[in-house]
């Protein structure tokens, strides 16, 4: 799935929700089997109402051999016409890399992959893998972050922004997709947002970790694409029905087609 793809399918449903596959309580199931049909469910139930998945590999990898199967049995489930994003957070030296691409590209299928930073931005230009999209974490939603990504660079600015500038001359809008915390200041998401004009953004964080739904619209627009998951998965907690997930996304669809629309009809007026 390309940006435009995304793009076309965010106007199709007038909202940029995403909504996040996270398995909290995994002893709820018999076995691999009764868990992916679970999940099939609610792929089912939430299809009308989203852009995509967001597959938290810790979850899966965390059930050993049969985790993996699933992972892949998911990715397969999910329609073709939704954003499959691996939130695995993978990036390794190069001969590392090419077996990462294989594994969540090839073997998943995922559209796009989520990175971390710390082995250079070289080493992430390595995991680019022909029409999918790389989401580096720039910005995580844990204020603990700020403490090293904000420190000076010899130039003045902070360096996260420095990797910003470096991440824009090694990639187009097309091929990115920085992960930013929906709970980080709005200063701090309006300066992102200024130094990223053409990009989209997925902005963890929002329900269970505090983050607003509204900040996010205001700030990026509808460039904000919106991971949801324990507010969908778990709105009343480890007993939570088809039937509770169900009334949760029509719930986060509403708000987000409601605010979608706002921005829209502010960009035409």
């Amino acid at each position: 799935m390309t940006k435009e793809d995304i793009l076309q399918v965010t106007l199709q449903r007038q909202t940029t929700l995403i909504v996040g596959i996270d398995i909290h309580y995994p002893e709820r199931f018999s076995g691999s089997t009764e868990l992916f049909d679970f999940i099939k469910k609610i792929i089912e139930i939430t299809a009308p109402f989203c852009i995509g998945y967001k597959v938290n590999s810790a979850f899966f990898e965390a059930l050993g051999f049969v985790g993996w199967q699933l992972m892949e049995k998911i990715f397969s489930e999910i329609p073709d016409s939704h954003l499959k994003i691996a939130d695995a957070k993978r990036c390794d030296i190069s001969s590392t890399n090419l077996f990462y691409k294989r594994a969540f590209f090839d073997v998943m299928g995922a559209d796009a992959l989520t990175t971390h930073l710390y082995f250079g931005l070289e080493a992430i230009k390595e995991l680019y893998h022909q029409d999918k999209i790389l989401m580096p974490v720039i910005l995580p939603s844990q204020q603990s972050s700020l403490d090293f990504l904000l420190i000076p660079t010899p130039s003045g600015k902070p360096w996260v922004f420095y990797i910003i500038e470096r991440l824009k001359m090694l990639f187009s809008a097309n091929n990115i997709i920085p992960v930013v915390g929906a709970t980080l200041s709005e200063s701090l998401l309006k300066e992102v947002a200024k130094l990223m004009p053409e990009h989209m953004f997925l902005t963890p964080g929002v329900g269970a970790q505090g983050g607003s739904l509204n900040r996010l619209y205001d700030v990026f627009g509808t460039r904000a694409l919106i991971p949801i998951s324990r507010a969908i998965l778990y709105p009343k907690g480890k007993e939570t029905t088809l039937e509770d997930i169900e009334e949760a996304i029509r719930t986060l669809w509403r708000q987000t087609k409601e605010l979608y629309g706002a921005v829209n009809l502010k960009a035409s007026s």
